[in-house]
């Protein structure tokens, strides 16, 4: 045991003497594996700590769920590219919570991995973006084609009302994403494709409330020309977001 896994062990050991102790002290326990996160840089107990934490998860369920967000945000904060190995323990452990907190994540519609498009899919790295990419698509094909189709059109509406809509990285991202929750093993499509490609495609029809908004306008347009302008400010910015939604698709899909 290296001197910081004993540290951490020595912080939490008295949580941990029975099984209940272990659930009523969850949220404590998994503080204290931020804190030792957060507090050394590049911590060597790292992969230990990970591992602790993906064996409360496994073992909670949805009782661990409500740490699952600062301690996603903890992970996300110390990705270093420059660390190859460290960063692949983390996707690792970022991959096991998703699966074993799947349920969780879909009965809180996704709002937890909002976080997740900009830092990974937007990432200037290659790898990191293909990490996130294979993360997200993982807990999208476990959406229903409902769930799935709000949440794609939620994630490109928030894209647009942002400058992230000109980031060329979060474009790949977004493509790579796309590709991986319809591909399965060996070449083949995963047996969702035939529901969420229809899906993607819808991404191309401009939102209804964007469209009564500009019906409205031109209603008024004859009253007052300052309508004029907001009306072709948001014509250009409905051209804008269809561009970069066109543009994923399409790579997408290639």
């Amino acid at each position: 045991m290296s001197i910081a896994t004993n540290r951490f062990w020595k912080d939490v050991r008295t949580y941990c003497l029975s099984f209940h102790l272990l659930v009523h002290n969850r949220a404590r326990i998994v503080s204290k594996v931020i804190h030792h996160i957060r507090s050394e840089p590049h911590n060597v107990a790292l992969q230990s700590l990970l591992n602790i934490t993906i064996k409360l998860a496994a073992t909670l369920g949805s009782e661990f769920f409500p740490s699952f967000p600062s301690l996603l945000s903890t992970l996300l904060d110390i990705l270093d590219p420059l660390f190859v190995k460290e960063t692949a323990v983390i996707f690792k452990a970022l991959a096991y919570l998703c699966k074993y907190l799947a349920r969780s994540l879909v009965l809180d519609k996704l709002r937890v991995l909002d976080q997740c498009y900009g830092k990974l899919l937007g990432h200037r790295k290659t790898y990191i973006r293909a990490f996130g990419a294979e993360l997200l698509a993982f807990v999208y094909r476990k959406l229903e084609v409902s769930q799935a189709a709000t949440q794609v059109s939620r994630v490109f509406k928030a894209v647009a009302s942002t400058e992230a809509v000109q980031n060329q990285d979060l474009h790949r991202g977004l493509s790579q994403w796309l590709f991986l929750v319809v591909k399965n093993a060996q070449g083949q499509f995963h047996s969702r494709m035939v529901n969420l490609v229809p899906v993607f495609c819808r991404l191309f029809k401009p939102s209804s409330s964007s469209s009564s908004s500009t019906d409205h306008e031109d209603q008024q347009q004859h009253q007052d020309k300052d309508l004029q302008l907001d009306q072709e400010a948001q014509q250009h910015k409905q051209e804008t977001e269809l561009q970069h939604r066109f543009t994923v698709v399409f790579h997408a899909f290639l």
